[in-house]
Order: C-alpha cells, then sequence, then structure tokens
C-alpha cells in the first residue's frame, strides 16, 4: 500500500460522517491509539530525563499527580460514562434543545463541584501531600504542594474537554 493511498483513507475515514458503529469505533480506537502513544513518548522523555539527573523528582512528579487525578475520576470520568452519555443521548433524540440545556447544566454543576473540590485540595494541598507520600522530605513535599496545584488547575481543561469529547461520541 502506497502512503498516498493510505492517506487518502485516512482522510476519508477522518473527513467524512461516520455512519456505522464500525467507522465510529475504528476512529476513537485510532485516537485512543494515538493518545496512548504520545502518553508513551511523554512518559519516555520524562524517565530519560529524569532519570538522568533527578530520580527523586520523578517520584514527586508521579505523587503530585494523585490527587488531581482522584478528583478528576470521581466526578468526570464516573459521570460522564454512567449517567451524562446515556442520558444526552436519550435526550437528544427527542429533544435537541432539552438535551443541550442538560448538558449545559450538567457541565456547569461538575464544574462548580470540581471547583470546590479543587479550592478545597488547594487550600490543604501541603498536609494532603504529607499524607500522601510520607517518606519525602520537605524539599520534595514543598515541590509536591507547587505540582499539585499546577495539575489541580489544568484538569478543568480536561473536564470540559471530556464532556465536549462525550457529546460529541453521541453524535
Amino acid at each position: 500500500m502506497t502512503i498516498t493511498l493510505l492517506k487518502e483513507r485516512l482522510q476519508a475515514l477522518t473527513h467524512r460522517r461516520q455512519n456505522s458503529i464500525l467507522s465510529a469505533s475504528l476512529v476513537l480506537a485510532i485516537t485512543f491509539g494515538l493518545s496512548a502513544l504520545l502518553g508513551l513518548f511523554r512518559s519516555k522523555f520524562l524517565y530519560s530525563h529524569f532519570f538522568n539527573c533527578c530520580v527523586s523528582d520523578l517520584d514527586v512528579y508521579n505523587a503530585a499527580f494523585r490527587l488531581p487525578d482522584l478528583i478528576f475520576k470521581l466526578l468526570v470520568t464516573g459521570a460522564l460514562s454512567a449517567s451524562f452519555i446515556p442520558v444526552f443521548s436519550t435526550y437528544l433524540h427527542k429533544d435537541k434543545a432539552q438535551a443541550y440545556k442538560i448538558a449545559s447544566t450538567v457541565i456547569n454543576l461538575l464544574l462548580l463541584l470540581f471547583i470546590v473540590a479543587s479550592l478545597i485540595v488547594l487550600i490543604f494541598t501541603h498536609q494532603l501531600s504529607s499524607i500522601i507520600a510520607a517518606g519525602f522530605t520537605p524539599a520534595q513535599i514543598d515541590l509536591m504542594t507547587s505540582l499539585t496545584r499546577i495539575l489541580l488547575i489544568a484538569q478543568i481543561f480536561f473536564l470540559i474537554s471530556n464532556f465536549i469529547t462525550g457529546i460529541l461520541q453521541v453524535h
């Protein structure tokens, strides 16, 4: 198969409306595969950089990711897969305006809950970091606190993008 033929087929797959479960699943599988590949490159880059100079900083980064990821998984992943997509899909087939009103309400409500949870974690980040990483030095705890706060703020964008992705998947 030549590169131009592969490119044409990929463009045909990505630029046309997906009318079957197979083609939609293929698009999702490809995007999830690309996401996993980019994650692998990110991890490879982090490990190669940090293993050369400072392994303890990599441990701090991995520990700092725990709190933001926990909040994200509890509020977004569970709500999105368990309730939002099926409800949105049902309403979308009945009344589009109502479906988008529900989507807006759910996104705003979860964003509000996420902000409240994030503010609590932001206030108590240092204490929570000390509990999560009990064996870390004070300097590592300080670095972990800073990284956790940065990663927590970034999760807001992931919340919004995951709901928009959910809406696109229903379409």
